[in-house]
């Protein structure tokens, strides 16, 4: 049998159409969790030895290119899951032209590798 497996890599303030923490600039004040629990998942997936695709928000690959390089070492697509994990719908054509290309670039200057993936927020 052959599965899929992805994650979504993002952090707890990271809702979309959240009010409260959906404000970009207040990212930073916030208690960041992605590398600990990252690291949580990467020790599963090497238990079970199995691959998994990530699809990375731009921040959080701008924010922490170290972990990204790791996950990406151990084997793993890295794909990207737009920069700022903003609905589509709540964008315009050229805004998510932006923030998709701001994401591939990030992930592409960590990684080396082109980005095939992309989910949507």
């Amino acid at each position: 049998m052959l599965n899929a497996l992805t994650v979504d890599l993002e952090d707890w303030y990271h809702v979309c159409g959240d009010g409260e923490h959906s404000d970009p600039l207040k990212w930073n004040d916030y208690e960041s969790r992605i590398i600990k629990n990252t690291e949580t998942i990467l020790k599963i997936l090497r238990t079970c030895n199995c691959k998994a695709t990530f699809f990375v928000l731009g921040y959080i690959a701008e924010k922490e290119p170290a972990l990204i390089k790791a996950i990406y070492k151990e084997g793993h697509e890295i794909a990207t899951h737009g920069y700022y994990h903003r609905r589509i719908f709540e964008l315009s054509r050229d805004e998510f032209e932006d923030d998709v290309k701001k994401s591939i670039d990030i992930l592409v200057s960590i990684t080396g590798k082109k980005v095939f993936g992309y989910r949507a927020p």
